[in-house]
């Protein structure tokens, strides 16, 4: 087995052949499984789901457990129409280039434990847009809009406590001496911050990563193994600086804010979609369960159309941490070397084309961030050119 892999794995990781290989195929499994599931829900639309709430409908009821029932039905068929798409994009691929660690059945076990945590909150939440549409009628998209950004808000909470830890060990990281350098980068910034989390994911992957999880209490920075046990400190220390940044800069509060902005209008253009359509395809009322089809797809219709816009906001947002980290540790050369360690690891594009870091990247590219750190290195250097 090992040698199969091995054998996989192919040229070094830094190959750029290799990473355009890796990136197209995962660009054309992610476009294959868009196609599948759009074709998915125009047959549910044009009737499927109406045939469905007909056979649920005599024994579980036409109120809230018969609603439950479809969209519990017409959710969990993107699982099985985009699975094998998922599969192999997620494992396979992975595999495939020498990053994925985990068996198959260990990675589905993973998958199913997300997809049910996503069922339940698809369900809920369109139960809600139902109870909406009947108690307020057409404007039902603006009520679900709040209840939506509810839910972004509360699961922002509780995502570092309640929901990470069901997909990896999670340590509090003891450091003393990191300990002690972070304390002084978060005072810097005015940071209140719970605590930095040592997350377990080598036995998943080799890639590297480090966030910022939680809202107010539960709030934390987040750093994978992977990147605690084969990097500096000072690219650690680059890492934890530039998730202070975002605390810095408010990037959560905008993220949040453009992230409602976004839904309310995926959430409007829904409610014209039902409202045109309740003629021709025979809905009851903005009420029906038959029309789910219609607001799934009008309303991922225009996140898609959104995205572009939602990933320059981020670049942005990634940009001026970046600024923040290579200001507030000083140390431009760690930072390079960080970048160019997790563009090997993460089997990173360094420099795509415009057309693809428009539309594929809510980071800015690893050439940018590095170009960006020689070029303040070279500011900082003129203007305090020394003895």
């Amino acid at each position: 087995m090992e040698g199969t892999d091995r054998k996989a794995e192919g040229p070094p990781a830094d190959d750029p052949r290799r990473i355009r290989r890796y990136w197209r195929l995962g660009l054309g499994l992610s476009i294959a499984a868009l196609a599948a599931s759009a074709a998915y829900v125009a047959a549910m639309a044009a009737g499927g789901c109406r045939a469905l709430a007909a056979r649920v409908e005599p024994w579980a009821g036409a109120g809230l457990a018969g609603r439950g029932v479809v969209l519990a039905i017409f959710f969990a068929g993107f699982a099985i129409v985009g699975g094998p798409f998922e599969f192999a994009a997620g494992w396979w691929r992975e595999r495939r280039y020498g990053v994925g660690r985990e068996g198959p059945l260990a990675w589905l076990w993973r998958r199913a434990k997300a997809g049910a945590i996503a069922l339940a909150l698809a369900v809920c939440f369109f139960e809600g847009i139902y109870g909406l549409a009947e108690w307020i009628g057409g404007w039902w998209w603006l009520g679900a809009a709040a209840v939506a950004v509810a839910i972004e808000i509360a699961l922002g909470y509780v995502f570092p406590t309640g929901i990470l830890p069901l997909f990896y060990r999670m340590t509090r990281l003891e450091d003393p001496a990191l300990e002690a350098e972070f304390a002084r980068l978060a005072g810097r910034a005015g940071f209140d911050v719970e605590g930095v989390y040592r997350m377990e994911l080598s036995g998943q992957t080799s890639k590297a990563t480090a966030f910022l999880a939680g809202l107010g209490r539960t709030r934390r920075v987040i750093v994978s193994d992977t990147l605690l046990e084969d990097f500096t400190p000072g690219e650690i220390k680059g890492v934890f600086a530039h998730e202070i940044g975002h605390h810095a800069g408010r990037h959560v509060a905008i993220h949040l804010a453009l992230g409602a902005a976004a839904t309310t209008a995926a959430l409007g253009a829904a409610a014209l979609a039902v409202a045109a359509l309740s003629g021709p395809l025979g809905f009851r009322g903005p009420a029906d369960v038959a029309n789910a089809p219609v607001i799934v797809g009008a309303a991922g219709a225009m996140m898609l159309a959104a995205s572009p816009l939602l990933a320059l906001a981020s670049r942005a947002t990634e940009r001026a941490a970046d600024r923040y980290a290579l200001e507030a540790t000083g140390d431009s050369s760690s930072f390079v070397t960080l970048m160019e360690k997790l563009a090997r690891r993460n089997l990173s594009l360094k420099n795509p084309g415009r057309l693809a870091k428009a539309l594929l990247f809510d980071h800015p590219p690893v050439a940018e961030r590095i170009e960006m750190a020689r070029r303040l290195e070279d500011r900082a250097r003129q203007e305090d050119p020394g003895p």
